[in-house]
């Protein structure tokens, strides 16, 4: 590659170098580089394919990042660090992760999965810029196998560590209703979401959406229990959720201002008008009352059929 040499730099501009490369935890080098590719890079055609793949890596990197930073998945507010990650996966030397970000070098595939494995994110969208970005997907019909994969079949009940948390998303009039799982783990988070079978709108659902939600209720009343249920209503007043699959998982749990713990998903189960909102499937009600939560019993036959 060709090198720049630049002289009679502006002394106050050096200095804004300097802190900027001090704040994005890169080396001064890195920093220009990173600012040439970001101003020029969109202009400039790539002499080979492999050359714009690794572009295009490195500028999916770092809207990944900023995209989890918004969403508060570093602890505590903390910013990433790229030779922190480097240690934190196992990398030796740590500009392997620089020159993946920077797109001066091409990462390889194992590198790629590696960093999609701690950052939740998709390895195949890191890989082509295709299909979501993060670990939420449609529940779908196969919710059963979904639910028995984080139960243990000897006890029937949650593995330990696990969590389940029900998200009614409500003000959004996109997904009004919809029904958002995210499962939350000592290593992460997965999320799950619902919003034609069976969610909570407040107009009701059709025929063959009544059924299907009634067979989710019963399911969950039977199977998980009610000490594995979190439930929780997300008040999305500036259409966060218009494609649920642009956030991490953690962002709704994290957004501590337009998320508020409510009993509604126990109420519907015990067969009892919720809490903050109206649930308009009376018939459902009347039916949850007669089932009894699942026991110990109920929850292994489950498991092995």
């Amino acid at each position: 590659m060709p090198k720049i040499q630049a002289r009679n730099v502006d002394d106050a501009i050096y200095e804004n170098i300097v802190r900027s490369a001090t704040k994005n935890e890169r080396t001064i080098e890195g920093e220009i580089r990173f600012t040439l590719n970001k101003v020029y890079g969109s202009t400039v055609v790539a002499k080979s394919q492999s050359e714009k793949w690794v572009r295009d890596i490195s500028e999916r990197l770092n809207i990944l990042i900023t995209n989890l930073q918004e969403d508060k998945f570093f602890r505590l507010g903390q910013k990433f660090n790229p030779i922190t990650f480097a240690m934190t996966i196992g990398e030796e030397d740590p500009t392997t992760i620089l020159n993946a970000f920077e797109g001066t070098a091409t990462p390889s595939f194992k590198l790629i999965e590696t960093i999609a494995k701690h950052l939740e994110c998709s390895a195949h969208w890191l890989l082509t810029g295709e299909g979501p970005k993060f670990l939420i997907s449609d529940l779908g019909s196969d919710y059963r196998e979904m639910f028995k994969a984080y139960m243990d079949k000897e006890s029937g009940k949650l593995l330990s560590g696990y969590e389940f948390n029900f998200i009614r998303i409500t003000g959004n009039d996109h997904h009004d209703g919809t029904l958002l799982i995210i499962i939350k783990n000592p290593d992460g988070y997965l999320g799950y979401y619902e919003s034609c079978r069976f969610n909570f709108a407040p107009d009701g659902v059709g025929g063959t959406g009544r059924a299907n939600l009634e067979s989710f209720l019963k399911f969950v009343k039977l199977y998980i229990g009610n000490t594995a249920i979190k439930s929780y209503l997300y008040r999305d007043v500036k259409a966060f959720s218009n494609d649920l699959t642009t956030h991490h998982p953690c962002a709704y749990l994290n957004d501590h201002r337009n998320l508020d713990k409510n009993p509604w998903l126990i109420d519907i189960l015990d067969g009892v008008e919720p809490k903050g909102f109206e649930f308009t499937e009376k018939e459902i009600l009347t039916k949850m009352q007669k089932i009894k939560w699942g026991n110990y019993e109920t929850r292994l036959s489950m498991l092995n059929n």
